[in-house]
């Protein structure tokens, strides 16, 4: 639940977030938006996966600074290198 990984991420400050966007009570958008809102918590890497991607989804995403966006179906190993990437900085 989108509400429940909003308390996690303030508890336990990740190095990246991964999330879908269609999640129960706060959508994945919504929980990036919120997350913009805290000093402490704005500057994590977050990375969408979801089977919706269009061009309205691909603008929101940019404009919450959404680092990648990822279309179901995804290569894994594609994600992995980028949370190591994202990682080693």
């Amino acid at each position: 639940k989108g509400d429940e990984a909003l308390e996690q991420i303030d508890l336990y400050k990740p190095e990246i977030i991964i999330s879908g966007i269609m999640l129960p009570k706060i959508d994945g958008f919504t929980l990036r938006k919120k997350l913009l809102e805290d000093s402490e918590l704005k500057d994590i890497p977050f990375i969408i996966i979801s089977s919706v991607k269009d061009e309205k989804s691909i603008i929101r995403a940019q404009s919450l600074g959404i680092y990648h966006y990822f279309k179901k179906p995804f290569s894994i190993v594609e994600l992995i290198g980028l949370v190591k990437n994202l990682t080693r900085k």
